[in-house]
């Protein structure tokens, strides 16, 4: 690391293990525990979702499968208030629009700006099957828990 939390190229006079140390290097990232609220609903155990935090504070929670392989569809939000009081608070998110992504494992779920964005995954448990792979890319904006499909257009 530069010591302003960007990666810096592995010098090339660097062995291989100083090279993987340098390309593994974040910053100086602080962990903290959070304790769940007694309150806090939370979701069920589950596997193959994605998640991806969107601030220092707070991270999004998508689909994956249950643990009777089910596939599920459910958004869920995780706010840790370290500062204040040191608990953390899950809120499955009501999704306002009629537009939402099919429900679904495997996929990514990435940061843009003000909104999250779903793309791909598997919907079913026929593996390899072409019609369990999804190429549907839509966008939550995170505000107001409003999902939008997007066109793909081939170029």
């Amino acid at each position: 690391s530069n010591g302003e939390g960007f990666l810096a190229l592995p010098s090339k006079g660097a062995g291989w293990r100083e090279r993987y140390k340098q390309w593994h290097t974040i910053g100086s990232l602080t962990w903290s525990h959070c304790q769940l609220a007694a309150s806090s609903a939370q979701p069920s155990a589950r596997f193959q979702h994605c998640a991806v935090a969107v601030s220092a504070n707070c991270a999004y929670v998508y689909g994956g499968r249950d643990a009777h392989s089910e596939t599920l569809d459910e958004l869920w939000m995780l706010c840790c208030d370290s500062a204040a009081t040191g608990t953390a608070t899950w809120e499955l998110v009501a999704q306002t629009s009629e537009q939402t992504p099919t429900a679904r494992f495997e996929t990514t779920l990435s940061p843009v700006s003000l909104s999250v964005v779903i793309f791909g995954g598997m919907a079913d448990r026929v593996f390899f099957s072409s019609s369990s792979y999804l190429d549907e890319v839509l966008s939550l904006n995170v505000r107001m828990s409003q999902w939008t499909l997007h066109e793909c257009v081939e170029s």
